[in-house]
């Protein structure tokens, strides 16, 4: 993770200029601001929602928590796990990958940006039940992407929106679940991976005359 952050980061330029709608920092301050302060309400919020997570879980959660812990896209919103088809997928999946791309590097910059401490290395009540992460908290980048492919797939069909903003948003909530993010940083990857969705819907085709 960290060399391919430093690699990322001395080709931003470059990759800027390849159009990968790479966020300034200041863009990204904005969406986002910062994490809440240690010893804050808002901190003591994150560990309250995290340990009622850890208190209600079950096996079965965690398993399915941790199957997502390398996540693949497809598997979040292809049937039996989603509500699409593989052929209705299919069609997309090329843009798809491309926007995890983009939504991946500005995560990457934000990560290096704010280094926020995982909530089980903060607080040594947060038990993981999930594999362990090497990278910084905020922002999520788990729940950027599902949001975003979400946000992108419900645009292609907006007849199941809501089953597929769900699958994209269950996502960010197994990484609570699992205990390897707080809901501030589930939140925060959702806005930014929202946002470059958007940026990245094509508009609709005017009618021909």
């Amino acid at each position: 993770m960290k060399t391919l952050l430093l690699f990322s980061l001395i080709l931003l330029p470059q990759l800027s200029q390849a159009g990968l709608d790479l966020l300034s920092k200041q863009e990204i301050r904005t969406l986002i601001g910062s994490f809440p302060a240690a010893g804050s309400v808002e901190e003591r919020r994150d560990d309250d929602i995290l340990l009622e997570f850890q208190h209600r879980r079950t096996e079965e959660d965690c398993k399915a928590a941790q199957a997502q812990s390398n996540l693949k896209v497809e598997k979040v919103f292809v049937k039996p796990m989603g509500p699409l088809s593989e052929k209705e997928y299919g069609k997309y999946s090329f843009q798809i990958l491309k926007l995890t791309a983009k939504v991946g590097l500005n995560i990457l910059r934000a990560k290096d940006m704010y280094e926020r401490p995982r909530p089980y290395v903060r607080n040594k009540d947060i038990k993981p039940c999930i594999s362990l992460e090497g990278s910084s908290s905020y922002p999520s980048g788990h729940s950027a992407t599902g949001r975003a492919a979400a946000v992108y797939l419900a645009s292609r069909y907006p007849d199941r929106r809501e089953e597929i903003m769900a699958a994209g948003d269950n996502v960010g909530n197994n990484r609570m679940l699992g205990g390897v993010h707080h809901p501030s940083d589930v939140e925060k990857g959702r806005i930014i991976g929202e946002y470059i969705a958007l940026k990245n819907i094509p508009a609709p085709k005017g009618r021909q005359e």
